[in-house]
């Protein structure tokens, strides 16, 4: 899961109650190429991702796992006090 801030931790937390039970492994990945490492190496099932973060952002993160990983379901969630919400 990548988070940028304890607000989106806080954010996140009803995510992890659908966890909650379930036996899993959380990576968590902050630049592009961790993200293609994680791909490789980690093999996730669902990809959890915040729609900005100061280092990347979750559109090119899903353009990226649309080629790398196309079958892994990908969630963009975000804070709704972004400016072009409102």
């Amino acid at each position: 899961m990548r988070e940028k801030s304890s607000t989106d931790q806080e954010i996140a937390a009803p995510i992890r109650v659908l966890a909650a039970g379930i036996a899993h492994v959380a990576l968590r990945v902050e630049t592009e190429s961790n993200l293609r490492q994680a791909l490789r190496d980690f093999d996730p099932t669902v990809i959890l991702s915040d729609f900005t973060l100061p280092q990347f952002d979750g559109l090119s993160a899903l353009e990226i796992v649309q080629q790398c990983a196309p079958e892994v379901p990908f969630l963009v969630f975000t804070d709704m006090s972004m400016p072009w919400w409102r």
